[in-house]
């Protein structure tokens, strides 16, 4: 029988399809919970979930009667208990809801959300199980809401715009003031030509935000508003990774006016916001920054820096907020430089007074890449030529005895919206205006101690929250005068929340401060000791945030001023050591499964977890590096999985000293990546007396897996060097290894370095073999991505062959691969591979559009070698289209780029070349060359995307 419990909408078990109505009491609770959970969970923590309040034997006998009244309800059979835990495994649709959302499948998503989480459950007096409750609900309605939005997205590309306006509609009935929604509806409508439609849906979205919350549309609501006559639908759609605010934006009017003046002056390219720490620097910058995403045509992205723990970590932080992804053993500030030189985008980067030193990498950032303007929050000044400062304040607060009205003050609007918020009890009369002015005045005006402070409103009146406040100024300025006045404020708001924790409570946030770039439930549980009851308290205490994800994250004024109390505590190291324990962990858990079929899942928490994992490794280098080393040994596949080249050589070589720690088996994987790296930035001269000492150290373990490995690599390398006989021997050994072994995921491996081997010698059929076997390899491991290395060379190998039928066919499953992985390196090789195939083919209009698709993708990722090799085949297609005078000034283009980077001419380069040139004049080709000299990123794009193609010509002049 097929048992499902449903707890989106009101509580259901469905058997066989056929549900039943579930009971809202105490004891059903308790199995919901569970059932969420869908693991063991802690006696200790459900008793402080239900009585937190309670002594531990009150609140132990408690939770016995609650799982006593469960059972006897009959539908949770499956509960199982031990002494010190519980745990209900029952299939819900809150599983399947999440695993078709990781499938990307947004309809099978939609259909099974049902109403919000648990509809109609509510315990006013748990306030524990409440705020587990209200974060679950947050949660999977903000993932309903992001998987509407996907699907209409999705729609939108299908021009099926009824079908996007049904969706947008449901989302809006739900919430009609959600402005990305009320921007996608009018743009879903213009593009449908339902222009008066679109206007009426603005208007009643302007009257009701101004009734609801006394505010106007957001600029660039307004601005859909306004072009609405306009005939490009598709302008409407703005580029940016900006997360959505979860409150609204309260004052700053003044600031953001002066803001807006700032960035559109074309002299202002680097513009600094600077503050102390709770100013609200962010929020502002985020303000600021979703007004600007009409202004640039490549998006304004946020990059969040809070986490990054030293400027090396700049270039790669830039790049993931990009969602750029390194290639090739070029260095990776090339490849950012490359890639960003034709963009015009706003880069918001937040949180940089920690990276001062890094400073001048934004100035060669501005200079190279004449299209980028720079929106800084900081602490700090950056003190570089051409910054622009603008000093951000406290909110207004009211003056000592002032007329006006004091609710009219942006400080006190914050108060009062965030205590109206959190506590439905609370009610504004004269007095409690007048206390809110004070603290506003007291904090000066700090958006994060208002912030702080509004929480307090669920367990104290505004005038006890005064007293308290005032008691703790007075110690604080005691023993700290040498801070600012400012900060002592927000200390003294520290220090207050902090007295109100337990002694338990203290521990485990001091413990939480180890973690950078947040955590999950798992690992606050494995580092810090800390339960859901426990994290559910810090969030109400807003000493935590808990983010869409689910992750969880201190703010970092809060997390520095943990890590101080961890260090009174004596429990840094013990704390450190825990960390790097745990990471460990996560990293061998990650390195099992980065070949399976959890592939791609491992490959998202690895990307999630960078900041923690650098953080580790850096910080145990100084305090404890034998734990960091052995850290450092199971994180190999992680630098050259994701380009990692410079911070991998820089940590591997850094433990080089400190590798006789470690047993000879882990000696040996730490070698073997360094040597890996090395040759992948093409540093072959430095692993000379690196071979023969990892080849010992594999022996000495008797591993003969990391033995087939080492040949492996330098089996690579000597093919890389064309020394192809040295080659055969390393893969034969590697080979006969693996066979040995039955180590599949071994033999994918030399069988596709085989295959490159056969390639370099110009054997399209024997490469075509080894593909082919190790496909069928790949396959039966279910790795994707070597499924995507397999088919991408595949298509490539039958494309030298000329079988073109099945080049196609291979591409266009290596296409689909491409997608779901989110390779845009690969998308673009596979592109090329398809457009050619097609052209040959005799498609020639979609074979041209396919091929020209796949120049732009490498230049916007910057990698300038392929669009070089490349782009004179799309050259010699449009000369024999006869758009002769774009043939040429492509050819201008590519040569260019040649001469700028001293690229190689490849095998047939005269040969094209004459086809290109052949049919034009000497003096029409010069005064067509003179135009593409010098030519920036930009302008190639803009040439490739917008220009080229205009009218067929069959002898070039300029026009």
């Amino acid at each position: 029988m097929e048992v499902r419990l449903r707890l989106l909408g009101t509580p259901r078990l469905e058997a066989d399809g056929v549900g039943s109505e579930l009971p809202l009491d105490r004891p059903a609770a308790l199995g919901y919970y569970l059932a969420q959970r869908g693991d063991w969970v802690r006696r200790s923590e459900l008793a402080y979930l239900y009585s937190p309040e309670a002594d531990e034997a009150a609140a132990f006998a408690n939770l016995r009667k609650l799982v006593y009244r469960l059972r006897q309800q009959g539908w949770a059979g499956v509960l199982e208990a031990e002494a010190t835990r519980l745990r209900l495994c029952i299939p819900t649709d809150v599983q399947a809801f999440r695993a078709a959302l990781e499938r990307r499948d947004w309809a099978g998503a939609l259909e099974l959300y049902g109403g919000p989480f648990l509809q109609g459950l509510a315990f006013p007096d748990l306030s524990g199980y409440e705020a587990w409750l209200e974060l679950e609900r947050q949660d999977l309605a903000r993932a309903w809401r992001s998987a509407l939005m996907e699907q209409v997205r999705l729609l939108e590309t299908q021009a099926d715009w009824l079908g996007a306006e049904r969706w947008l509609s449901k989302l809006l009935a739900a919430d009609p003031l959600d402005e990305e929604a009320v921007q996608a509806q009018i743009r879903v409508l213009r593009a449908a030509g339902r222009l008066a439609q679109a206007q009426e849906v603005f208007e009643r979205f302007r009257r009701s935000l101004k009734l609801e919350l006394g505010v106007e549309p957001l600029e660039s609501t307004r601005a859909l508003a306004d072009g609405l006559d306009s005939q490009n639908p598709a302008a409407a759609h703005p580029r940016h990774n900006l997360p959505a605010a979860s409150t609204r934006f309260i004052g700053r009017s003044r600031e953001l006016r002066a803001l807006n003046r700032q960035l559109a002056n074309p002299d202002c390219r680097l513009l600094t916001v600077v503050g102390l720490g709770g100013m609200g620097k962010t929020r502002l910058a985020l303000e600021l920054a979703s007004q600007q995403t009409q202004r640039f045509d490549d998006g304004v992205w946020l990059v969040a820096l809070a986490g990054v723990a030293s400027p090396e970590q700049l270039v790669s932080s830039i790049a993931s907020a990009l969602g750029f992804t390194f290639a090739g053993s070029t260095d990776p500030k090339t490849q950012l430089l490359n890639y960003l030189r034709g963009k015009t985008l706003l880069l918001l980067l937040d949180n940089f007074e920690h990276l001062l030193e890094g400073a001048p990498l934004l100035e060669e950032l501005l200079t190279q890449a004449p299209g980028l303007k720079l929106l800084v929050t900081s602490r700090a000044a950056l003190e570089l030529p051409g910054e622009w400062l603008f000093d951000l304040e406290g909110l207004g607060y009211p003056p000592p005895q002032t007329e006006e009205d004091l609710d009219g003050f942006d400080a006190v609007r914050l108060f009062i919206a965030r205590a109206e918020r959190l506590s439905s009890s609370f009610v504004i009369t004269p007095a409690t205006l007048e206390a809110i002015a004070e603290l506003t005045r007291r904090v000066q005006g700090m958006p994060l101690a208002i912030e702080l402070l509004s929480t307090w409103v669920r367990g104290l009146g505004v005038g006890e929250i005064l007293a308290q406040l005032g008691h703790s100024f007075g110690l604080l300025q005691t023993s700290q005068r040498d801070l600012p006045e400012r900060h002592r404020s927000l200390r003294a708001i520290l220090e207050y929340t902090w007295q109100l924790l337990t002694e338990a409570e203290q521990a485990v946030l001091a413990k939480l401060s180890v973690f950078r770039g947040g955590f999950t439930l798992e690992a606050a549980q494995s580092v810090a000791g800390a339960h859901l009851g426990l994290l559910l308290r810090f969030i109400n205490q807003a000493l935590l945030r808990r983010g869409e994800d689910g992750r969880y994250d201190l703010h970092e004024l809060v997390r520095q001023f943990a890590a101080e109390r961890l260090d009174e505590l004596g429990k840094a190291e013990e704390t450190l050591e825990g960390y790097l324990d745990y990471f460990q962990g996560f990293a061998q858990e990650a390195l099992r499964n980065l070949n399976g079929e959890h592939q791609i899942r491992w490959l998202s928490k690895l990307k999630t977890e960078h900041t923690n994992l650098i953080n580790a490794l850096d910080e145990g280098f100084v305090k404890l590096p034998d734990k960091a080393v052995a850290l450092l040994a199971y994180l190999g596949p992680y630098w050259h999985l994701f380009g990692l080249y410079a911070e991998g050589e820089r940590r591997l070589r850094s433990s080089l000293d400190k590798l006789s720690v470690l047993q000879v088996r882990l000696q040996a994987i730490i070698l073997i990546e360094y040597l890996r790296i090395l040759f992948g930035i093409g540093r072959y001269k430095e692993t000379q007396g690196l071979r023969s000492r990892i080849l010992g150290l594999c022996r000495s373990a008797g591993d003969l897996r990391l033995e087939a490995e080492l040949y492996n690599q330098l089996g690579w390398a000597a093919t890389s060097q064309r020394q192809f006989e040295q080659a055969r021997v390393c893969f034969d050994k590697a080979l006969s290894i693996a066979e040995q072994l039955s180590d599949s995921r071994l033999k994918v491996s030399v069988t596709l370095n085989l295959a490159r081997m056969a390639g370099f010698q110009n054997q399209p059929d024997q490469a075509l073999a080894y593909q082919q076997k190790a496909l069928a390899e790949a396959r039966a491991i279910l790795d994707t991505v070597a499924q995507l290395r397999c088919l991408t060379a595949m298509g490539w190998a039958t494309l030298v062959k000329g079988d073109y039928i099945q080049s196609v066919e291979f591409s266009q499953q290596a296409l689909e691969l491409a997608l779901f992985v989110g390779s845009k390196s690969y998308l673009a090789i596979v592109q090329g591979n398809l457009g050619f195939a097609k052209w040959q083919m005799g498609e020639r209009e979609g074979g041209e559009q396919v091929y020209r698709q796949h120049l732009i993708l490498h230049l916007e990722q910057g990698a300038m070698e392929y669009f070089f090799e490349n782009a004179f085949e799309l050259a010699r297609f449009w000369s024999e289209l006869g758009y002769s005078d774009d043939a040429v000034r492509l050819w201008g283009y590519a040569e260019g780029i040649r001469s700028e980077f001293q690229f190689v001419k490849f095998p047939g380069y005269e040969e094209i070349k004459a086809k290109v040139l052949g049919t034009i004049v000497s003096k029409e080709i010069e005064e067509l060359l003179k135009q593409t000299k010098h030519p920036s990123l930009q302008e190639i794009l803009h040439f490739l995307k917008v220009v080229a193609r205009g009218q067929p010509k069959s002898a070039g002049k300029l026009q």
